[in-house]
């Protein structure tokens, strides 16, 4: 709330912290942010309880366990990267296509 972010940063061993609006946006990698609308999630409060919740937790995975997933969590409940799983597609694609 406020002008207070809790996110999964790759960086400090990857545990889910607070930080103000201001150090999310000038932090290293802020010029790739992305705001994705969900059509289905939990309202503000129940999303920022969950997020406060994780506010500690370590283990930053880029496949597994990134930002992405997190702020996915945080929202709708499942922890999933359409990042991850279009990279995931692809590569499938080509390594199926290699065999043939």
């Amino acid at each position: 709330g406020g002008d207070m972010v809790v996110h999964l940063p790759k960086r400090h061993g990857g545990k889910v912290e607070i930080c103000t609006l201001r150090e999310f946006c000038c932090r290293e990698g802020a010029e790739d942010l992305f705001v994705v609308p969900l059509s289905e999630g939990f309202d503000g409060e129940e999303s920022v309880r969950r997020a406060l919740a994780c506010v500690g937790v370590s283990g930053y995975n880029v496949a597994f366990s990134n930002c992405e997933h997190f702020a996915r969590y945080c929202a709708a409940g499942e922890a999933c990267s359409l990042q991850v799983e279009a990279c995931f597609d692809r590569t499938r694609h080509y390594m199926t296509g290699w065999h043939t």
